[in-house]
């Protein structure tokens, strides 16, 4: 029973540090997922207080069930309209910042390392996606137009799942040089497209019963539906990251589908009622208020996971770790050039100039090449952990330095072309009712 004892204790430490570190930040700009990290890595790797085997099978499972979490609360928050709005620079975005990433990283590994092509592009791909589980919390605590944030929403979202298709498929290649490049691109089109489908028909009939069966009406009967939506779509092979953050965008939304999908005999036929409202299904405040709670809760868990496995304590690791981070965050201010309307303000362009941090998907695949045998294994999963820790640290200093310092203004050259800062970007802050950042 000590035991136990020791670990209850431990629980009720991280969530009060948890509150702590989400305070500073509010106060600081100083973001909580560093500090948790940072946290993590004092009582992981440094102190040895505890490793990630002594989560078990839970922590196996606990990476994804944040990421699940995380993408279903953020898409609560988007607006349908914006979405579409943004859909094509949210696109533009998200693969100009992959591939580009992708290209220049595997093109060093490749003439400095000399490592093979196929191992090369492996750990470009890794870190080609922008970390949802990171970016998703951060936005709300941000000053940008609803526009800005909803495309870094979907591009973080979409460039996990990118990044992740992308590994696996080149670790096909790698082990199975028979494999067609070309069908397991469209099976990734069509992974995706069937994940927007089911992800919006599941929502919708979801928000039916939920109001045509009362037993069905509680805080967790929602997060339940969510799991068993991502559970399915991932045993069909279709992309369950995707269909969860449709099913949060759409049940987020149902105002918009009133005048398409709700109609009088739907309503007397279906529901039993011929005045029926579709706002009446939408999530009320206390539930999204409980959703953004679970959202703190397990981020601040998540990055003290995080930390605990970091693995790069060797001198080149943290060398190439920080080449690497500082070249991804130089990259990043021509791919938004290219990939950004010029009417983004200027406050706006700066903010996703430095919204790269890698996290869950990147934590998840740098394991796999060192699993399949791949040339440099050992290397590649060693240097991804160690880009994730300064990415997120140098994403962390620059949010802090460019709403508190002239470094503002340095960034603000980068983009002279882009229009002017919106009037509301000085003093006025978005800061949700729950726990999001």
């Amino acid at each position: 029973m000590t035991d136990v004892g020791v670990y209850i204790l431990f629980i009720g430490v991280l969530i009060f540090l948890g509150h702590l570190f989400f305070r500073i930040f509010i106060l600081t700009r100083i973001p909580d997922l560093l500090l948790l990290m940072l946290f993590g890595i004092l009582i992981g790797p440094v102190l040895g207080l505890v490793s990630p085997d002594s989560f078990g099978v839970f922590g196996t499972i606990f990476p994804t069930l944040t990421l699940i979490i995380i993408l279903f609360e953020g898409g609560l928050n988007l607006k349908i309209d914006t979405v579409l709005s943004t859909f094509r620079d949210a696109t533009a975005l998200t693969f100009f910042n992959f591939f580009t990433t992708l290209g220049v990283s595997a093109y060093l590994i490749y003439t400095i390392l000399g490592y093979p092509v196929i191992p090369s592009l492996i750990f470009g791909a890794i870190l080609g996606a922008t970390s949802s589980a990171v970016v998703i919390p951060l936005l709300p605590q941000l000053r940008l137009r609803e526009e800005s944030r909803t495309i870094l929403s979907i591009e973080s979202a979409f460039s996990d799942v990118i990044s992740i298709v992308v590994v696996l498929t080149l670790l096909k290649i790698a082990t199975s040089p028979d494999v067609d490049f070309f069908s397991l691109t469209e099976t990734f089109f069509l992974s995706v497209l069937l994940a927007l489908f089911f992800g919006l028909l599941a929502a919708l009939g979801w928000a039916v019963i939920r109001k045509r069966f009362q037993i069905f009406d509680s805080l967790f009967s929602t997060p339940a539906f969510m799991f068993i939506i991502y559970g399915l779509l991932e045993m069909s092979g279709i992309s369950g990251a995707i269909g969860v953050l449709t099913f949060g965008i759409t049940l987020g939304n149902m105002d918009y589908f009133k005048p398409r999908v709700f109609t009088e005999n739907f309503n007397m036929y279906i529901l039993n009622r011929r005045d029926f409202d579709p706002g009446e299904i939408e999530l009320n405040s206390t539930e999204r208020f409980f959703f953004a709670e679970i959202v703190f809760l397990f981020k601040t868990f998540f990055f003290i996971y995080i930390g605990i496995s970091m693995h790069f304590l060797e001198t080149p690791v943290i060398m190439a770790g920080i080449l690497l981070t500082l070249l991804l965050y130089l990259l990043r201010i021509p791919v938004i050039w290219a990939s950004i309307p010029k009417n983004t303000p200027k406050w706006d362009a700066g903010i996703m100039a430095i919204m790269v941090p890698k996290g869950l998907a990147a934590a998840v695949l740098a394991s796999l090449p060192l699993q399949a045998g791949i040339t440099g294994g050992e290397f590649i999963r060693d240097t991804v952990f160690a880009v994730i820790f300064f990415s997120i640290t140098v994403n962390a200093a620059l949010i802090f330095l460019i709403d508190r310092t002239p470094v503002k203004r340095i960034y603000n050259l980068f983009f002279t072309e882009y229009g002017r800062e919106n009037n509301n970007s000085k003093g006025e802050q978005n800061v949700p009712s729950g726990r999001g950042g």
